[in-house]
């Protein structure tokens, strides 16, 4: 993905430091690059803040805060949170290392005072590393012929419904099927024949499918899932 082409409409960055007057400022250079901010005074507010479930996509957070310090809230968020790209901020460069911060879950380090230009690179590189994982784990789930899921997040998918559906009770359908003489289709038609074949089915399966309750999967050469 090319810098120009990062879209920052998406983003919302949560601020914690107990210095109002950074607070101030940083949310002020976020206004400049276009970027939408929060700001909080501690690690406590922080967590208070990220259970309203408003879409933060980042965490920027001084290290050295009393009570909570940052380390410990990148841990708590890290975990709680995994999306969420964290960035951690200090003006006492020789109290925590970079790799103490990254260890902890932190994707970068700056430090204090801030400059713009600094940030918002920061910020550009957190966002281009982020896509970069979605979309290799969405590569890793996908059948690349048919769009459909594949077998492997079929397995993984299965497990996890079926131990849902017995805790809470309830019914889950599993439906299989293959196509007739697939083989057969293919030695006379020719492979590339075979395989629009397979993307319509592909296509068929997930226009009727019900979104957010169904999945569809190809579950081997001719085989597909429901």
């Amino acid at each position: 993905m090319a810098v120009e082409d990062i879209d920052y409409s998406a983003e919302l960055i949560l601020v914690v430091d107990d210095e109002e007057m950074i607070r101030e400022i940083v949310c002020e250079m976020f206004g400049h690059l276009g970027l939408k901010s929060h700001a909080v005074g501690s690690g406590k507010e922080a967590l208070v803040e990220l259970k309203k479930e408003r879409p933060y996509t980042f965490l920027l957070t001084d290290i050295s805060m009393p009570v909570m310090n940052g380390v410990d809230l990148i841990k708590k968020v890290r975990k709680k949170y995994p999306k969420i790209c964290t960035i951690a901020m200090t003006g006492h460069s020789r109290e925590y290392k970079y790799i103490d911060v990254v260890n902890a879950g932190a994707m970068d380090f700056i430090n204090k005072p801030l400059g713009i230009e600094e940030l918002e690179a920061k910020v550009r590189r957190g966002i281009i590393e982020r896509n970069i994982r979605e979309k290799l784990n969405r590569m890793s789930i996908t059948d690349s012929l048919t769009g459909l899921y594949n077998q492997r997040h079929f397995y993984t998918t299965l497990k996890y419904e079926v131990i849902r559906a017995e805790r809470q009770k309830y019914k889950l359908g599993l439906i299989l099927l293959d196509l007739d003489n697939f083989k057969y289709f293919n030695d006379t038609y020719g492979h590339l024949a075979g395989d629009e074949l397979l993307q319509k089915v592909g296509e068929i399966i997930e226009v009727n499918i019900r979104k957010g309750v169904d999945s569809g999967y190809r579950y081997g050469g001719d085989e597909f899932a429901i």
